[in-house]
């Protein structure tokens, strides 16, 4: 595994640590939306995953966090108060970066095995190739990258 390899899986196993953790904290912001130390902690936990996202350059994440990110932090600022519109779409941003962990998750799996008999000079490139192919949003795109990654993988085995 390189290290690459070992800074995505550590990035995946502590993302979803702070996903969960935010689920519950989502749920108890909204029955108290004036509590500062929720508040905080539901901006710190998209905060630290749009930080990791970013540094690995999984756009997608990074954009998702940040939108959700800059909502709580205008209720922070008290230019808007937290109400059940702006619950609902954290909510639903949460269960959608859930999802792109899960897809970065399982594209890390089905990696490993495609790339188990490459030249580790080529490991790389490729590996990284499978995340960003997880990260897009359009099927008909993600499936047509998918193809030319396991044709190269046949051209190289």
């Amino acid at each position: 595994m390189s290290a690459d390899d070992d800074i995505a899986a550590d990035f995946l196993v502590e993302a979803r640590e702070i996903a969960d953790r935010l689920g519950e904290e989502l749920v108890a912001l909204e029955q108290s939306p004036t509590d500062p130390d929720l508040l905080n902690a539901v901006f710190r936990g998209f905060h630290t995953i749009k930080g990791g996202a970013g540094f690995l350059n999984f756009t997608a994440l990074v954009e998702a966090c940040h939108a959700v990110e800059e909502a709580f932090g205008v209720v922070r600022s008290g230019k808007r108060e937290g109400d059940a519109e702006l619950f609902d779409g954290a909510q639903s941003t949460l269960d959608h970066v859930s999802a792109m962990l899960d897809a970065l998750a399982e594209s890390n799996a089905v990696r490993h095995t495609l790339l188990a008999g490459l030249p580790h000079d080529l490991k790389g490139p490729l590996s990284r190739m499978w995340l960003r192919i997880e990260m897009t949003d359009d099927p008909t795109l993600k499936e047509g990258m998918r193809q030319d990654v396991q044709d190269m993988q046949r051209m190289i085995d």
